[in-house]
């Protein structure tokens, strides 16, 4: 069910994981715009790349950022209440030389790699926010055409930008900001 929701809450940025979405849509952007910043002759703006790695991102979801980004992108609450329940119930027990240790009760982290979406849409928010107020600006292939300033893999982020005063501090801050939620 939470998959039929997702194309709905999702931007397209993000193409892992979402049904009738597939990574290698975002793999061939990715590339396409890669190519065309390095063999771009005219003009005089530069543009730069970075690519993120989330390492164990979906082990450090905190599960109220979890909660209030279900809110925030307008799911029913009955319905939030019921995922909430399925996240925060988890229990493991680890087998050691054919012993069950004691019962281990986590306090943050998410079994579903589909649910981490919705935690990176916040990314996804607070960089294309940042393009609108004109901070930072991503790349376009022509004058018109949509700018696109980050693609998004599951745990992994490329951000595209154009290389302006004070546009990687601009980035720095959002990346700061979501570590921090």
């Amino acid at each position: 069910m939470f998959e039929k929701i997702l194309p709905d809450a999702i931007s397209l940025n993000q193409s892992a994981l979402v049904p009738r979405c597939l990574i290698t849509d975002n793999i061939l952007l990715a590339y396409e715009l890669t190519h065309y910043m390095q063999t771009k002759n005219k003009g005089v703006d530069s543009y730069a790349a970075l690519k993120l790695d989330m390492s164990k991102a979906y082990d450090r979801v905190e599960w109220e950022f979890l909660r209030r980004m279900l809110c925030k992108l307008g799911f029913h609450q009955g319905w939030v209440e019921t995922l909430m329940y399925f996240v925060t119930t988890v229990r493991y027990r680890i087998c050691v030389n054919g012993e069950l240790t004691d019962e281990i009760i986590p306090q943050r982290g998410l079994r579903r790699g589909a649910v981490f979406l919705i935690c990176a849409e916040a990314f996804s928010c607070l960089l294309n926010a940042t393009e609108r107020q004109g901070e930072t600006i991503g790349v376009r292939f022509f004058q018109g055409a949509p700018s696109i300033n980050h693609l998004l893999f599951a745990d992994d982020s490329l951000l595209l930008f154009k290389i302006e005063s004070g546009s990687a501090e601009y980035l720095q801050n959002i990346i700061s900001l979501y570590e921090d939620c």
